[in-house]
């Protein structure tokens, strides 16, 4: 196998569940993206003594794969949010933004959405005598493939098939007679 074409060479984004949930999806790529960048120019030391660091929109766009118009409407949740500050200036040429992710609230929010998350996706709980708290929307005895029985039996480990019934041939006259049999 070559190596160029490993599946570990192919750069990707990682967004995360529960915050694409509160904030979207096209929110949860551009934080992903400048979080990823705000490490690497941390390292670099290139960035200001105030927490900003420069980064192109067209970058923007090609790492994440989102229009100029896509970004803006994220960069407005994220400051909603006071995640993102993004500053009016713009340096150099080509011109290029200037950008602080505030890390703290963005953990923090990212949290919030983690437990938003949880609460919203967990699993229906079981009441004693009453069955499931909450039920599937879609979900009737035809998608879960159950039929309702037609009879009610209070003791099913008690039923015997009575002799009887063992010498009828037809399901039809063994139906017939086991309603007779059953409260209906």
């Amino acid at each position: 196998m070559n190596n160029d074409k490993n599946i570990n060479n192919i750069p990707f984004l990682r967004v995360n569940k529960p915050f694409v949930f509160k904030y979207g999806l096209d929110a949860a790529c551009v934080i992903a993206e400048l979080v990823y960048w705000h490490d690497q120019m941390r390292k670099r030391k290139s960035i200001d003594a105030e927490g900003y660091f420069f980064y192109e929109q067209h970058k923007i766009e090609r790492a994440t794969g989102l229009s100029k118009h896509r970004q803006d409407k994220a960069f407005e949740v994220l400051k909603k949010a006071r995640i993102l500050t993004v500053s009016d200036l713009k340096c150099g040429i080509p011109p290029k933004n200037q950008y602080k992710v505030h890390v703290d609230i963005y953990n923090t929010a990212v949290l919030k959405a983690f437990d938003e998350y949880n609460k919203a996706t967990e699993k229906p709980k079981r009441c004693k005598n009453k069955g499931t708290k909450k039920i599937a929307v879609n979900a009737n005895e035809k998608d879960l493939g159950l039929k309702r029985p037609r009879y009610r039996i209070h003791n099913l480990a008690s039923v015997e098939t009575p002799l009887y019934l063992e010498e009828i041939s037809s399901q039809e006259e063994i139906d017939r007679v086991r309603e007779q049999e059953f409260v209906m």
